[in-house]
């Protein structure tokens, strides 16, 4: 590397700059308006397409790593933008902070837009094609479709496929509270707690079911005070329901041999082709 001309601390490296470096303060700001130790302020005068061929940009960044494709390209770590920034709220006031802040506005008759979209691809050395490949848009719009996501990520058609869509990891006693959580004004529609609980409610009703398995592989639904279990499926296919049962129609496959014998128990007999009925515990009963 060149000269060290600054430096910075993160995790307790220092990086440093070998080209230049720039070093700005900004005051206390009692204005009414925002201070910005740089800005860039461009007007673009448009190509009447939309692309990013023909897009404008107020800023771009290009980092190629020296080699790229063939081999000699070295190994290690690039990486195209790194924000830093330390906030320190001792003074007793309350202050916000972000990494990065986005304001994105268009006029009424837009294309897509977004806060952030992007795409990250891995490459066949053998072949020079994309082997793999994910697509994604954060605060997105589509106006021709009327269509909007808050977080959207696409898996392409003929690429090998991403192992996850969302992967969420707990490291040592730190977790999560909830794994997701979605919300109206009034109540959650659904939850999944770090217990593994999960919560379903409508969105006009906060009345909850919820729903989770225990240490055995039973599937448990219990009621909205998680008060008494409403049914329940174990990892053999028996189903246990707690209140009252309803169906047009039961049916009860024939069976050569009864099953084991117990009160309130039911059968089909495929020799006689009656109905077997256990009342006492103790003997099959002809219906």
């Amino acid at each position: 590397m060149g000269t060290r001309l600054g430096l910075f601390e993160y995790l307790g490296d220092d990086v440093e700059a070998s080209e230049n470096w720039c070093t700005h303060y900004l005051d206390y700001n009692t204005s009414d308006h925002a201070y910005s130790a740089e800005s860039i302020q461009v007007l673009a005068g448009g190509s009447a397409v939309n692309g990013p061929v023909r897009g404008s940009f107020a800023r771009s960044i290009s980092l190629f790593k020296e080699g790229f494709g063939g081999p000699n390209a070295k190994g290690g770590e690039l990486d195209g933008l790194y924000i830093v920034v330390r906030q320190d709220t001792r003074d007793g006031v309350a202050a916000d902070g972000c990494g990065v802040l986005i304001d994105y506005a268009a006029f009424d008759n837009p294309g897509f837009i977004g806060g952030i979209e992007g795409a990250t691809s891995m490459i066949s050395k053998a072949s020079s094609t994309v082997v793999r490949r994910i697509s994604y848009q954060i605060g997105c719009m589509d106006y021709a479709s009327g269509e909007g996501a808050v977080l959207y990520g696409k898996a392409p058609q003929g690429v090998s496929p991403v192992k996850d869509g969302i992967h969420l990891t707990t490291e040592g006693s730190n977790y999560f509270q909830y794994w997701m959580r979605f919300q109206n004004p009034s109540h959650t529609v659904y939850s999944l707690a770090k217990s593994g609980i999960e919560g379903m409610a409508s969105f006009n009703s906060g009345s909850t079911v919820w729903r989770y398995v225990d240490s055995a592989g039973t599937l448990h639904f219990v009621n909205n005070n998680m008060t008494v279990d409403l049914a329940l499926l174990d990892q053999a296919g028996n189903l246990k329901l707690y209140g009252s049962v309803e169906a047009d129609f039961l049916d009860l496959p024939p069976t050569t041999s009864a099953p084991p014998i117990k009160q309130g128990r039911i059968w089909m007999n495929a020799v006689t082709g009656k109905l077997m009925i256990c009342r006492d515990n103790a003997t099959w009963t002809e219906v």
